[in-house]
């Protein structure tokens, strides 16, 4: 049998202490890393509470506005009265003509002259012909005292002729001579009176053609019947008018109106004296304020649609025929609103998000209103102490931590 070997104890051992003062170097570079490192305070090694912003957003009160109820309204400028300006007078030339078009005129203005020399010439022979017949009445006056007088004197002498018969101091031959000479005299007075009463229709026809002949010759004055501006001038110096020739078109004191088509079912909602926002290519863009003048009776049946004259403020400085788009107030009312910005469209509804005082956003679905000057009412779904977030909404979701952008919006 082969003989037993020896275990090697002391070859054992000494790989045993190697281990263990491997282990006991380890042990000691710990302990010194553990008391050469600094002390860390207890919060910096906390595990945070809050989960970190994912957006940086602003955020607006919900607020009270007052808001306006409008109507879109569209369609072309036109004048409040276009007046057509022409002359009676037919046959004359045209010798001058004073205003363009675009220009403003006052009320009696002088526009245009037409020649005017034969209808002078025909009142100078007028006034001739008065002055002939104003003499006429002088001389009959005198004729008519002259025969008053001698009426006077044979009426004397036929009552001394009557006395005289009596005494047979006078023959009755010469009593009738005496008669019949006042009779003559009598009858000469008559005459004259009726030769006055002759010249005096002669002086009353005369005039009443020197006022006619007055009247053609302000004919020839084309003057304006009122204020206005001077759309169209239709005539120029050399033309021959004729009877009822339109000559100028005024757009009467310059006003324009709207003519806006409202639906039937809106026009009881229209008042005279309503405001509409108009704007108008063109300009330069500022708003301009019309307001309702009237309100046409009639409703057209093929479009249902009845008319609201707006008429535009004069200083505007418009011209017939721009096209011309605006709201009209209907209505206006405080009503809670945020910025068209805050709201979002999804799923066929509108919502908002609602930043808490956490920072934290929470959806919320909301019924809208009326929109205006950018902003949309809230008819339920919001409080006036919410705070919705005005840009940025369209990147959250429900339950995201914000970081607000004006910390005095909080």
């Amino acid at each position: 049998m082969p003989p037993l070997r020896r275990p090697q104890v002391p070859m054992l051992r000494r790989r045993g202490r190697l281990l263990l003062g491997v282990a006991a170097v380890a042990v000691i570079a710990v302990i010194a890393i553990a008391l050469l490192r600094p002390s860390t305070p207890a919060t910096a090694v906390k595990a945070p509470d809050k989960a970190p912003a994912v957006l940086t957003v602003t955020v607006t009160p919900v607020a009270s506005h007052r808001m306006a109820d409008t109507l879109l309204v569209t369609g072309t400028l036109v004048p409040w009265e276009d007046l057509s300006i022409g002359t009676e007078a037919s046959g004359l030339a045209v010798t001058q003509v004073l205003v363009e078009e675009g220009d403003h005129v006052a009320a009696g203005q002088l526009l245009a002259k037409l020649d005017d020399s034969l209808i002078s010439a025909q009142l100078q022979e007028n006034q001739a012909s008065i002055d002939r017949a104003k003499a006429a009445i002088g001389q009959q006056d005198a004729a008519i005292a002259q025969a008053e007088a001698n009426a006077r004197n044979a009426d004397s002498d036929v009552r001394r002729a009557r006395e005289l018969i009596k005494s047979a101091n006078i023959s009755v031959q010469t009593t009738e001579q005496r008669e019949a000479a006042a009779s003559t005299a009598t009858a000469q007075v008559r005459a004259a009176q009726m030769g006055r009463q002759v010249a005096l229709a002669d002086v009353a026809l005369a005039e009443s053609q020197r006022a006619e002949m007055q009247a053609r010759l302000a004919q020839t004055e084309i003057r304006a019947p009122t204020a206005g501006i001077v759309a169209k001038r239709l005539v120029r110096v050399g033309a021959v008018v004729t009877g009822a020739q339109e000559l100028f078109h005024i757009v009467r004191e310059g006003i324009l109106e709207l003519d806006a088509e409202v639906p039937d079912r809106l026009l009881a909602r229209v008042q005279p004296g309503q405001q509409a926002r108009l704007s108008v290519l063109g300009t330069d863009g500022a708003p301009i304020i019309g307001k309702v003048r009237a309100v046409a009776p009639i409703v057209d049946p093929s479009t249902r649609n009845g008319i609201a004259h707006i008429r535009a403020p004069v200083e505007a400085k418009l011209k017939p025929g721009m096209f011309v788009s605006g709201e009209l107030m209907l209505a206006e009312t405080d009503q809670l609103a945020v910025p068209e910005s805050a709201v979002l469209a999804k799923d066929g509804g509108a919502l908002v998000f609602v930043v808490d005082s956490d920072d934290r956003v929470a959806q919320r679905r909301v019924e809208t209103g009326l929109r205006s000057d950018g902003l949309v009412a809230i008819k339920s779904g919001l409080g006036s102490d919410d705070r919705v977030v005005m840009s940025g909404a369209g990147f959250l979701t429900d339950g995201d931590r914000v970081r607000v952008a004006d910390a005095a919006a909080k």
